[in-house]
Parts: structure tokens; C-alpha cells; sequence
């Protein structure tokens, strides 16, 4: 079959060539008008020209002989006038007889005429008006002849041209007549092919993009598509994509389907009255229902009663919002027992559903509860009785019990290091916990960096001088606004921990300095520097992670529970900033941590 292009250059270029061959029909016909049209104007100059001619000829003998008889000069100026027209009209009639060469035979003998008598006229008017002899007599004679013969010749040729031109007018009126036919043939048979060819293309055309119409809608439908069009023309090959596409999208669905039929998760559809509509199979395997029970039903049905009102209400605003809302619900199972899950719920306008997915959070739940549970067990049942024994232990190195011989002092000393261990890590425990519950409370103030910095190394100097390391702070001096306590404990954590790490006799820089991260929003950068072994690439990920501890190695066993930059981080985050470390093996380390400076941008 021929391509789609090609066939629309057929229904247009057949037409045309039609046309093109009427025309040039047409054409024919009219250049024979043409010059049917310009012979006839020939004729009647010729006509008009042999008539003016036999007339002048008649008059310019007459005023020729009127002369010769009475010598009045008017006559031969009469003569002499009608003598130069005849010339004229002759010159015309050659003219003509040259350009017809149809008449050329009847023209020049009636030219030849012409010229005998005007010879003869001439040779008249040169006779004396008082001489009359032989010769004038003959050239009277010849004259008298030639004026017969040219009346004679003038009448017939008068006559054919009549003829002529009557047949001439007769074929006009056929010429008009075959133009007219020509031209209703011409467009009947237009009409008539062009209607059949619109009709064989619309019957072919409009049937196969019709078809192509309805392969669409069903893809778009999901419903089974017609046969393929046959043929290798630009509709065929689109309807060959969109059985593809079809193909594809069964494939694709099918996968969906799969994989929504066999995740974990349950995932449901929701119409505007909130009735389930839809309902994967996870939900008999996660709550006992079967699909049928619920499909139908309305959604808040199977909702804990606390948490009918909040599901409503999320579901209600999701239907008036663009993205995805996520809130937390208990659903009832068959067997009435009650799991929470989190919602995850999407509205897509259109076809007005809120397509949801639950995500069973039981267990985290549970594990939330443990911990809490763990956590006050650890704040009332272990650091009370730990602080009791450290209280007593202070006793027994104070001599309250009695006194202790120095073996028993260094035992009370070591119990009571193990004692202020266990507690410390165990604040720190709660400390961490209470962070990333969000239930630390921030008390922001004025404070000066260099109090800041001044505090910080004070408290951490003594563990420094230990490894007779130097504390250097570097900053210039101004106000600020942070929770003063929490960012000091921040920098003797960082401070410590480097101290812990580094070599001794080694310098450790403090440095704190303003920078613009933004234009009218800037951020204070504080900065430990160490010149310690540093830290692997591939661990800086894990620093800030509770209970990691990342070194080398190289530098032995670190005491500690991993829990100080745990809690760095929590400070800072709480701050609204974040925490880093930059360090390379053998280059030491450089941990930062940046917050919002409130003050600056304030003023």
C-alpha cells in the first residue's frame, strides 16, 4: 500500500493534471478564436478597403472626365485627392494579401486591377483637354474596361469575403459551443474524480484512523485493541507503535499489579466518602480480612476510636493538597487486636481517589516503649543506687568508716573511678536520648567568645597538661547568642576527644571565626584542630554515631563510650546547624560544627 504522503499527493496531483489537460483543451480552443478572431478582422479591412477603393475609383474617373470637360480646377484637385486614397487603400490591401495568405490569390488580382487603372488614369490625365485621338480613345476604352473588370472582381470578392465571414461566425458560435461542453465535461469529470478519489481515501483513510482512534482509547481504557492495520503506510506503522505501547503497558501493569499484590505493605484506594474501592492482598496477610469484607466499606470503620478523628482529618486535608501527607493511625485486625501503622497518603485529582499506604510501625512502636521503659529503669534504678555508692565510697577515702591501709585506698579509689564511669556514661546515655527525643530545650543569651572558649579550655586544660598539650584559641572577641552551657560541653567534648587522640607535646587551635553563607544570613564556625594521627576516609562517615570510637589503631586502646560527639551533634542540630569533620591519615583532624548566628543578622 502506498505510504500515507503519497496517497495525499494523489488526491491532489490527479485533480491537477486533469485540469492542467482541460486547460490546455481550452487553450487550444481559445488561441483558434484567436485567430478566427484576427483572419475576420483581416476581412473586414479588406472589406471595408475594396469598398473605399471601388468608391474613389468611381468618383476619381468622374472628376477626371468633369475636368476634361469644363478645365474647373476643383475637379482635378478632387481628382488628385481621390487618386491619393485609392493609392492608400491599395498600399492596405497589399498589406493584408501578404499576411492572409488565404485571400493572397483574389486580393492581388484585385490589386493588379487597381494598378492597370490607376495606370490608366494617369495616362488619361495627362491627354490635352483639346486633343482627341486614337490613343485617348483606347486609354478611354482600357479605363472603361478596368472599371468593369474592378467592379466585377470588387463585387466578388465583396461576396466571399461575406462568405467567408459568415462561416467564420457559424464555426465561432461551435467554437463557443465545444468551449462551453469542454468546459462542463471538464468539471463534471473533476468533481467526479475528485469525489471518487475522496471517497476511496476517506473509505480507506477515514477507516484506518478510526481504528487507530479506537486502539487508543482502549490502551488508555486497558481494553483488549483491534487487529493491526495492515500494510506499511505512516498509519500502519503508528498503529503498529500503539500496539506496542499496548504490549509494554499490559507488561507494565502486569508488574504493578504483581508487585502491589505481593509487597508487605497495604496499600489501598479511597473514594471521596473514604470507602476502600481498591485493597491489595497484604491486607488479609498483615489483619485477617478477607478482600470482600472491606471492599466497599468505609475506611474509619477499622480505625482506632482515639484515632478516628486525626485519620479523618489528614484524609480530608490530603484531598485539598498537592503532595503526600504522613501521619501515624491504629487499625483494628479481624480478631480485634489493635497495630499501629503509618500513613502515607497521595490524592490524585483525576480520578478524585487518595491512594494510601500503610506501613505496620508495631514493633518500633514496641521498641520505643522498651526503651523508654529501659531508660527509666536506667535513670531511677541504676544511677540512683550508682550515686549511693559513689557517696559511700567518698566516705570510706574521707575515714568515715575507719581507716583504710593503702591497698584499700587504691581499691576504694579504683571502685569509685569505675562508680563516676558508670554514671557519666549513663548521663551521657540520657543525655543523647533526651536530644534526639527532642526534649532539649534551648536557653539562648548573650555571651562573649571569648567567655565561651575561656570556660571551655579551663575545664579541659587539666586532661591537657596531662599530655602537656597546648590549648591555642584564636577568634576576635564579640557578642553572640547561643545557649552558652550546651556549646561550652560541645567544645570540651571535641577539645577531649582530640586530646584522647593526639600525640604529646603537640598543640591543639580553638578557632572561632563569622562567615556569610548566604547574602544577610551568617553563621559562627567553631573549629578544633588537632595534629593527631587523623582519621581513614572511609570512616569519617561514623564519627558522630553513638557508641563508634574511629582511630588508626595505631595509637592503642581509647577509653571512652563513644557517646561525646553523639551528643555534639544533638546540641548543634538542636542549634539548627550541623557538625563535620575534615581530616586525612597523618595530617590530623579538624572537627567543625556551625551554627546560626542570631546576633549578627538581628542587627
Amino acid at each position: 500500500m502506498l505510504k500515507f504522503t503519497h496517497q495525499l499527493a494523489l488526491l491532489l496531483l490527479v485533480p491537477m493534471v486533469i485540469q492542467l489537460s482541460f486547460l490546455g483543451v481550452i487553450d487550444h480552443v481559445l488561441n483558434e478564436v484567436e485567430r478566427d478572431r484576427q483572419q475576420e478582422a483581416r476581412a473586414v479591412d479588406s472589406l471595408i478597403h475594396v469598398n473605399l477603393i471601388l468608391n474613389d475609383i468611381f468618383m476619381a474617373t468622374g472628376s477626371m472626365m468633369m475636368f476634361k470637360a469644363t478645365s474647373t480646377e476643383s475637379f482635378a484637385f478632387e481628382f488628385h485627392e481621390l487618386f491619393e486614397n485609392v493609392q492608400t487603400h491599395t498600399k492596405a490591401l497589399k498589406e493584408i494579401a501578404n499576411s492572409s495568405p488565404e485571400r493572397a490569390k483574389e486580393l492581388k488580382a484585385f490589386v493588379g486591377i487597381i494598378d492597370d487603372i490607376t495606370e490608366a488614369l494617369t495616362m488619361a490625365e495627362g491627354m490635352p483637354e483639346e486633343s482627341v485621338d486614337l490613343a485617348s480613345i483606347r486609354i478611354v476604352g482600357k479605363l472603361q474596361s478596368f472599371i468593369r473588370r474592378v467592379n466585377s472582381t470588387g463585387l466578388r470578392l465583396v461576396e466571399k469575403e461575406t462568405q467567408l465571414r459568415k462561416r467564420r461566425q457559424e464555426k465561432q458560435g461551435e467554437v463557443r459551443d465545444q468551449l462551453k461542453h469542454t468546459v462542463e465535461g471538464a468539471a463534471l469529470v473533476t468533481v467526479a474524480i475528485a469525489a471518487f478519489i475522496a471517497v476511496g481515501f476517506s473509505l480507506t483513510f477515514a477507516r484506518r484512523f478510526n481504528t487507530i482512534m479506537s486502539n487508543t482509547m482502549s490502551v488508555a481504557a486497558g481494553k483488549p485493541l483491534a487487529e493491526p492495520i495492515k500494510g506499511s503506510d505512516e498509519l500502519a506503522k503508528l498503529d503498529g507503535v500503539i500496539h506496542t505501547l499496548s504490549r509494554d503497558l499490559t507488561i507494565t501493569r502486569e508488574k504493578e499489579r504483581a508487585m502491589i499484590d505481593n509487597t508487605a505493605e497495604i496499600i489501598c484506594s479511597l473514594d471521596e466518602n473514604l470507602r476502600m474501592s481498591e485493597l491489595n492482598p497484604a491486607i488479609t496477610k498483615r489483619l485477617g480480612y478477607q478482600l470482600e469484607e472491606l471492599l466497599g466499606s468505609n475506611l474509619i470503620s477499622i480505625i482506632h476510636p482515639e484515632d478516628k478523628d486525626e485519620t479523618y482529618l489528614n484524609l480530608q486535608k490530603c484531598q485539598g493538597m498537592d503532595t503526600e501527607i504522613l501521619f501515624e493511625a491504629r487499625v483494628r485486625s479481624q480478631d480485634g487486636k489493635f497495630y499501629f501503622y503509618e500513613w502515607t497518603a497521595k490524592y490524585a485529582p483525576h480520578n478524585d481517589l487518595i491512594f494510601c499506604v500503610l506501613h505496620d510501625i508495631t514493633e518500633r512502636k514496641e521498641a520505643e516503649k522498651l526503651k523508654q521503659e529501659v531508660m527509666a529503669m536506667v535513670s531511677h534504678d541504676l544511677r540512683a543506687p550508682l550515686t549511693s555508692l559513689n557517696m559511700v565510697l567518698d566516705m570510706m577515702l574521707e575515714g568515715v568508716v575507719g581507716t583504710l591501709n593503702d591497698k584499700g585506698n587504691r581499691m576504694v579509689v579504683l571502685a569509685q573511678q569505675s562508680v563516676s564511669s558508670l554514671i557519666s556514661m549513663i548521663n551521657d546515655l540520657l543525655d543523647v536520648e533526651k536530644y534526639e527525643s527532642g526534649g532539649l530545650t534551648l536557653n539562648y543569651e548573650d555571651v562573649t567568645i571569648s567567655k565561651l572558649v575561656d570556660n571551655a579550655i579551663g575545664m579541659i586544660k587539666p586532661q591537657a597538661d596531662k599530655k602537656n598539650i597546648k590549648l591555642i584559641p584564636s577568634f576576635e572577641d564579640r557578642q553572640i547568642e547561643v545557649d552558652a552551657d550546651r556549646v561550652v560541653r560541645v567544645i570540651v567534648n571535641l577539645v577531649g576527644n582530640a586530646i584522647k587522640f593526639s600525640p604529646k607535646d603537640s598543640n591543639i587551635t580553638v578557632a572561632v571565626k563569622t562567615q556569610e553563607v548566604k547574602r544577610g544570613i551568617h553563621e559562627l564556625e567553631f573549629q578544633i584542630i588537632d595534629e593527631g594521627p587523623g582519621i581513614p576516609e572511609d570512616k569519617l562517615e561514623i564519627v558522630f554515631e553513638k557508641f563508634k570510637q574511629v582511630g588508626t589503631g595505631s595509637e592503642g586502646e581509647k577509653k571512652g563510650t563513644g557517646l561525646g560527639l553523639a551528643i555534639c551533634k544533638a546540641i548543634v542540630e538542636a542549634h539548627g546547624g550541623r557538625v563535620g569533620v575534615r581530616s586525612a591519615l597523618g595530617k590530623g583532624a579538624t572537627f567543625w560544627f556551625q551554627i546560626p548566628d542570631k546576633r549578627i543578622d538581628k542587627a
